[in-house]
């Protein structure tokens, strides 16, 4: 799903307290008997967990407002098929290869991870980095190299690194 991020510290403090309060909500049913057996804990611990994930997806330091940054945020199913791993900074890191966008009639669009197509990226914004044009070149390079790849625009973030 496409989520616009949210910058603004107010507007993330209300989503999380919103959902904070359902979760509370939740346990206290106004129409719950003792008859209904014990507390679901499990469903509920669910419950919160995919709702703080929903939001925590969306929310970034408002320093970064001006890359008007849009993500695609998809819950995988636990499928180890489908994970493929990189060295990050700190250990290994498991993503999942996305191949772009395959229109199906009935359900709108769905993730497609087994033919190549081009992903909806209009515009990368890059850094702060040390090197901004040194990697905003290495972008361009990887874009230029792709056959499959759009028309993107590139451009350097105002955020300072330092």
């Amino acid at each position: 799903r496409w989520r616009h991020v949210v910058y603004e510290p107010a507007l993330q403090h209300q989503m999380l307290m919103g959902a904070w309060l359902t979760a509370l909500n939740w346990t206290e049913p106004q129409d719950r008997v003792p008859e209904d057996g014990p507390f679901d804990w499990e469903g509920w611990y669910g419950m919160v967990l995919q709702g703080l994930v929903a939001i925590v997806t969306a929310l970034k330091h408002p320093g970064f407002e001006s890359e008007r940054e849009v993500r695609f945020v998809y819950h995988a199913p636990p499928d180890a098929s489908l994970l493929a791993f990189r060295a990050g900074p700190f250990s290994v890191t498991p993503y999942i290869k996305l191949a772009g966008l395959s229109r199906q009639e009935a359900h709108g669009y769905t993730l497609s991870t087994a033919r190549p197509a081009p992903l909806p990226i209009r515009e990368v914004t890059v850094g702060p980095a040390q090197d901004q044009g040194t990697a905003k070149g290495g972008l361009e390079t990887l874009l230029a190299a792709r056959a499959n790849a759009p028309q993107v625009t590139t451009r350097l973030s105002q955020v300072p690194y330092r």
